[in-house]
């Protein structure tokens, strides 16, 4: 099943949702544009977190369930100091968040506790990796 959004919704789409592709016009010489990375992520999230659409009663919860997502897996998105080159995390915020309400996908809606489940196993899995690269690093020192 694909995916399907709509941002039509989000206050302030324009400025939040699409970025400028540098140096892309078409042929009418209008500026090309593409969906923001953050914009990006927050839809590609709700099939993991498991609400398909944030609004002004639910975006705590959205952020909530994305916050325990990072946690255990990591960032969603990644920042490039432009000066220096270093790359590092970057967590999505509740400001991330609260600026798309009203995005809405096709996304399965979870419980909560379908969703709390479904983080503890991403939390085992996540470990055992751990441990096993490991052991395998231990075991190549020996």
């Amino acid at each position: 099943m694909s995916l399907n959004w709509d941002i039509t919704k989000i206050e302030d789409s324009d400025e939040y949702c699409w970025v400028d592709v540098e140096g892309a016009f078409d042929d009418d010489g209008e500026q090309q544009q593409r969906l923001a990375y953050l914009t990006e992520a927050i839809i590609l999230s709700m099939m993991t977190v498991g609400i398909p659409e944030i609004t002004e009663k639910n975006w705590e919860e959205y952020y909530t369930r994305v916050h325990a997502m990072e946690s255990v897996n990591g960032a969603l998105l990644r920042h490039k100091n432009t000066e220096t080159g270093e790359v590092s995390d970057r967590p999505l915020t509740p400001e991330d968040i609260e600026k798309h309400i009203g995005l809405k996908t096709n996304a399965c809606l979870y419980t909560k506790a379908k969703f709390w489940k479904h983080i503890g196993n991403m939390f085992e899995s996540s470990t055992a990796r751990t441990l096993k690269a490991y052991k395998e690093k231990t075991a190549d020192a020996a």
